[in-house]
């Protein structure tokens, strides 16, 4: 999280995977690990529009696409 203020949270540099998400118009983002009280600022879930600025796509084969 790099600023939160009354226009909401502002997060750079996460990294995800998600199967399927070039086809998707919507991308659901949430942890999938356990924190503790210590990391609440990084507890966010949310939903980010797939075309919004500053998204990046990189896509990788799979073996089984040969």
């Amino acid at each position: 999280m790099v600023d939160r203020n009354d226009d909401g949270v502002f997060v750079s540099g996460v990294k995800m995977h998600q199967t399927g998400c070039v086809n998707s118009h919507w991308f659901i983002v949430m942890l999938t690990m356990r924190l503790s009280v210590d990391d609440k600022d990084f507890t966010i879930v949310g939903a980010i529009p797939a075309q919004a600025d500053g998204i990046a796509y990189t896509y990788g084969r799979q073996f089984s696409d040969i």
